[in-house]
């Protein structure tokens, strides 16, 4: 409905990400009936460990948006399948941005550099069961933050990068 810049949970009840063989979380989770626990997953990969401190433009009470096949919740006939608070996607300004999925790679549960998985070698695939078939084109995107590091040897001038 709103271009490129909509972001809605098209009915996935499996998701985890693949790296070099690896599954993270090695449990996928399902956003349908876990919506709590997704969410959860993309605060502790934005860097925040303490739910008081996320700040972000993704609204808690508006990340339970379906793309245009999904149903809208009814607790009689969603249950066990989807989460009571699931709503039908819209074309209001305030849902634009409103399911994403994140993954925390970090070695150590805090904001530190170079304290994460390294991704720049291994192959990174998105792994996702949709639990209907949709008849709308849905297209996923996959971005990755990677700490680097610039040493820059003000005597000689010359710069490094460590990632």
């Amino acid at each position: 409905m709103n271009g490129k810049f909509d972001s809605k949970n098209p009915c996935i009840n499996a998701i985890n990400f693949n790296v070099g063989g690896v599954r993270y979380p090695q449990v996928p989770i399902n956003p349908l009936v876990n919506p709590s626990q997704a969410f959860r997953e993309l605060q502790m990969a934005m860097g925040s460990f303490n739910s008081s401190q996320f700040q972000s433009s993704i609204v808690p009470s508006r990340y339970c948006v379906l793309s245009g096949q999904g149903s809208v919740s009814v607790a009689a006939t969603t249950a066990g399948s989807q989460a009571w608070d699931y709503q039908r996607n819209t074309t209001d300004p305030k849902e634009q941005s409103s399911f994403i999925f994140g993954e925390n790679v970090e070695v150590c549960a805090k904001r530190g550099v170079m304290s994460g998985l390294n991704c720049t070698s291994a192959p990174i695939f998105l792994e996702c069961n949709i639990a209907t078939a949709t008849t709308a084109v849905h297209n996923v995107y996959v971005q990755g933050m990677i700490d680097v590091i610039y040493i820059h040897n003000v005597q000689t001038g010359d710069v490094q990068v460590r990632m």
